[in-house]
């Protein structure tokens, strides 16, 4: 994972060191999971997108995005 300051996720408010365990009701145990959740959405869609920041548990909701063309995926968070 790449870290952007004008991406969706930082507008929604997320950050570096944050961890991901949730996407709406998929859990995310892992970096494939994640993208695995992702599939089924598309850019425009609003996620939420649970969360831990040290040892403090939120949600964010994330509006999603359009990958550049070169990536192999079509949603970003």
């Amino acid at each position: 994972m790449s870290e952007t300051t004008t991406g969706p996720a930082s507008t929604a408010g997320l950050r570096v060191g944050d961890v991901i365990i949730q996407l709406d009701n998929t859990p995310v145990t892992y970096v494939q999971s994640l993208g695995d959740a992702l599939l089924s959405k598309s850019p425009g869609d609003t996620v939420a997108v649970k969360i831990y920041r040290g040892s403090q548990q939120m949600t964010v909701n994330v509006t999603l995005g359009e990958l550049p063309a070169s990536s192999s995926s079509s949603s970003s968070i």
